[in-house]
């Protein structure tokens, strides 16, 4: 079933905000920035455990985090990785960049 033009517009409209909130999220605007260095030093920071997930969470609660879900299988992980990497690097002090293997920490 295709969407109507009405529907499209929506879905845009949608895709639109959600860049736009992003935006002001990662830039500062309208979201507390830091002083203090994120850990990574503008790379992802690969979680090692359950407990380190949690602790990082607890510990940067103030910054936006952004996780990255992936498997060694998963193609579509594979292509994201590169991406991912390059907004850590752009964004390593405004937002903290997390990696979790979902084969290893289930």
């Amino acid at each position: 079933m295709e969407a109507t033009g009405t529907e499209q517009a929506n879905d845009d409209e949608l895709a639109r905000l959600r860049q736009e909130k992003a935006k002001q999220m990662l830039t500062g605007a309208g979201a507390g920035t830091t002083a203090r260095k994120l850990p990574g030093d503008g790379k992802p920071v690969h979680v090692e455990s359950v407990e380190h997930f949690k602790e990082l969470l607890e510990k940067y609660s103030d910054v936006p985090i952004l996780i990255d879900f992936w498997a060694e299988w998963c193609g579509p992980c594979k292509m994201l990785g590169p991406v991912y990497e390059k907004v850590a690097g752009e964004f390593k002090d405004k937002a903290l960049f997390l990696k979790v293997n979902s084969d290893q920490h289930q």
